[in-house]
């Protein structure tokens, strides 16, 4: 009897180990980048962020990437699974960098290629299309969203010419179209600045507003807010 019940013990931690699927594989990211005219000559400075992310990644961990452009439906660039941990780690180690090594390549090319036509930056259809991603690949697992941009949106509204003070109204408005995702994700955003966007000059008081906003929208949008800066800051993978 012992052995039969030890017998049951092993193929019920078999079952437990293998039945989880992807809720029991690694993290997952999304990095959206800007791609929008206005961006062009953030491109160096991004691809740097970009190799951040890459080094933070572990064996066994997910990766998207979304170009933020004027298009309200924005599809993924590129995307890989890390390779997982095995009992050989000298092999692990040249499959890990391989695959980082691929993924510079992919968004390297990315940045240098032809900016999107489409006018505006549709930045809040970006953090749909990664609560989507998050939803399908990621339940069960940590989260984490890296956002390279400045966050002025000029998609789905025109920050430079809206009103986002009081800010409820607004994310209750944009919560009824779904642009609002449950994100479940500490949240990363480097690019920031007063400067110019698409030919528009930040006023301090717009940028400020602007600030408060996204504050606001992730905070509704169950996310945790970490840097928001202008370089991409103390960045780690939730796990």
């Amino acid at each position: 009897m012992k052995w039969f019940l030890s017998v049951l013990t092993a193929v019920a931690m078999l079952v437990a180990g293998c039945g989880g699927g992807k809720e029991s594989a690694g993290s997952v990211v999304v990095v959206l980048i800007d791609m929008t005219t206005s961006a062009s000559a953030d491109a160096n400075t991004y691809m740097k962020n970009f190799t951040e992310v890459l080094n933070g990644l572990a064996g066994g961990e997910e990766i998207f990437v979304v170009p933020i452009t004027g298009s309200l439906v924005p599809k993924i660039a590129t995307q890989a699974a890390l390779p997982a941990k095995s009992s050989n780690p000298v092999s692990d180690a040249k499959k890990l960098k391989e695959a980082r090594l691929k993924l510079q390549q992919d968004v390297a090319a990315l940045l240098k290629g032809d900016r999107p036509q489409e006018p505006g930056t549709a930045i809040l259809s970006g953090i749909q299309k990664a609560g989507a991603i998050f939803a399908a690949e990621g339940q069960g697992r940590p989260r984490t969203l890296v956002i390279l941009s400045d966050m002025i949106e000029q998609g789905q509204i025109d920050f430079t010419t809206a009103s986002l003070t009081p800010v409820a109204p607004v994310l209750d408005q944009l919560a009824k179209g779904g642009l609002v995702p449950q994100l479940d994700a500490k949240v990363y955003v480097a690019g920031i600045t007063t400067g110019q966007a698409q030919g528009y000059q930040v006023p301090q008081e717009k940028f400020q507003e602007i600030t408060r906003f996204w504050a606001a929208y992730f905070e509704r949008a169950g996310a945790e807010l970490g840097p928001y800066d202008r370089d991409l800051l103390n960045f780690q993978v939730k796990r």
